[in-house]
């Protein structure tokens, strides 16, 4: 069977379409947070597209300790609260049910307070990384093409 030309443009615009998704694709697992201070310590964690993670559970670790000392749940704005009871680095783990998560290292300083306001994104991916990620699902496919058009010849 031999492809047509119609067939072929199609087959090149698929393609092109799926290689302007990757980067969403890619950026789909994304997560953001911000951090409030009122007299506790309030963490609102969201998905990268600025839905809150509700019903995330969350460890908070102490500073230096690997055990963590409390484990919260988010509530349906995707904010969690604790009251630091040390200074130095807290850490606050988040995951929803779906496995998307972040870390959170918050400096506490020695009157309890973090800092006011603070956000931060936590993709899990460099800009670098997803360009690398993608020039190798490219030359991937590519080099799976071409080793099945070489074989249609034999």
């Amino acid at each position: 069977m031999k492809l047509t030309s119609f067939d072929n443009n199609k087959r090149f615009i698929f393609i092109i379409i799926a290689l302007l998704l990757i980067p969403y694709i890619l950026y789909a697992h994304g997560t953001k947070y911000e951090i409030y201070k009122d007299g506790v310590v309030g963490v609102k964690a969201m998905f990268h597209s600025g839905n809150p993670m509700i019903k995330a559970r969350a460890l908070i670790f102490r500073p230096g300790e690997t055990e963590f000392c409390n484990e919260l749940t988010s509530d349906r704005n995707g904010i969690i609260c604790f009251a630091p009871d040390k200074p130095g680095l807290w850490i606050i783990q988040v995951r929803d049910k779906t496995g998307h998560g972040m870390r959170i290292n918050l400096k506490v300083d020695e009157s309890m307070t973090a800092s006011p306001k603070q956000q931060g994104a936590v993709t899990g991916l460099s800009l670098l990384q997803k360009i690398v990620m993608t020039a190798c699902l490219l030359w991937g496919l590519v080099g799976t093409a071409l080793y099945f058009k070489g074989r249609q010849g034999r």
